[in-house]
């Protein structure tokens, strides 16, 4: 009975990940035809979060209509281009 509880104990904690930073960051451009202004924010546990995020960013803007996003997987900042966001893939 003791094995197994600490077996269900593992399993549940696995499963969870508390704080745990994400691999999914929202890339927010408040004009869409101008790509070189941009705001990231990184750490979104899913597709799903970042996506959601990135759309309440959109709608607190001043001008909504014209923003874009983008939500990049496993991101870092660019050491050629600072403030730059290098991804795996990118998604919409």
């Amino acid at each position: 009975m003791r094995g197994s509880l600490a077996l269900i104990l593992v399993g549940l904690l696995a499963g969870c990940n508390g704080d745990a930073p994400g691999e999914w960051a929202a890339i927010v451009y408040p004009d869409a035809g101008d790509r070189s202004q941009y705001s990231t924010t990184y750490r979104f546990q899913s597709l799903a979060m970042c996506r959601r995020a990135a759309g309440e960013s959109i709608a607190a803007s001043p001008e909504p209509a014209k923003a874009d996003y983008r939500c990049g997987y496993q991101c870092a900042p660019d050491p050629a281009a600072p403030g730059h966001p290098v991804c795996r893939s990118m998604q919409k």
